[in-house]
């Protein structure tokens, strides 16, 4: 695994049709675990190509990902906002907004739960 993923991270940082196809693999191979998902869904936030932010709001829609789920949130929000200064902190604002829109959300859902008590 440690080997997969080494690769995978390099892969993740490359503009080249190995990568989709490396993470797609990657994740059919370990779809029903949910810490190696969760590590499939940070590898692709950290990554320096300059569309990941565009890949990280993707995937807030895909099936495996759930704005529920902490370790969900920090494995992708986390990681981008945190291990990923080159796209984060990008001079458009853009890592920042979406950062804020996340934010929004996640503040709408606690205080449903909240009130839900």
């Amino acid at each position: 695994m440690t080997d997969t993923q080494s690769a995978l991270i390099n892969l993740a940082n490359l503009d080249t049709p190995f990568r989709e196809k490396a993470l797609n693999q990657f994740y059919n191979t370990y779809k029903d675990d949910a810490l190696v998902v969760d590590k499939w869904f940070a590898i692709q936030a950290a990554s320096q190509l300059p569309n990941t932010l565009t890949q990280v709001k993707k995937l807030l829609r895909h099936p495996a990902f759930d704005i529920k789920n902490p370790n969900k949130i920090y494995a992708l929000i986390g990681t981008f906002g945190y291990r990923n200064a080159i796209n984060f902190h990008d001079e458009s604002g853009e890592g920042y907004a979406f950062l804020r829109d996340v934010v929004k959300q996640l503040d709408k859902l606690i205080h449903k739960l909240l009130h839900a008590w």
